[in-house]
């Protein structure tokens, strides 16, 4: 079976850049746009990863925060990544916390995709 990951993230082109990385590499790929429509996929279907931006339009810039806790909940063996251009020393520890990692923008795809996918040891 081909693994599969949840995007969240509100911006079309980044969704598209990411999402096209991912899918070329064999990996499917769910796209949801708000918090409300990551929280129904998470409870309807198993991913191994979840990228999350910080920032989404529909939750006060911290819709990213919600998704990690709803996907954590549902999901606890999936990696949850969270990309950021706001990140901090707060943000940093809440997010560690929570079994998220943390990643800044600009971040390189394969940098992500490292995260989501780790290579063996």
């Amino acid at each position: 079976m081909d693994p599969r990951i949840l995007l969240v993230e509100d911006d079309p082109s980044s969704s598209f850049a990411i999402r096209s990385f991912f899918e070329s590499r064999g990996v499917v790929v769910e796209h949801a746009a708000t918090v409300e429509q990551a929280a129904r996929l998470l409870r309807l279907q198993s991913y191994d990863g979840v990228v999350t931006d910080l920032s989404l339009a529909d939750d006060s810039k911290v819709g990213g925060l919600r998704v990690a806790e709803i996907a954590r909940e549902v999901q606890p063996g999936s990696r949850i990544v969270m990309v950021t251009a706001y990140a901090s020393r707060t943000l940093e520890r809440e997010t560690r916390g929570r079994g998220v990692r943390l990643l800044r923008k600009p971040v390189g795809l394969e940098e992500l995709a490292a995260a989501v996918f780790p290579p063996a040891a």
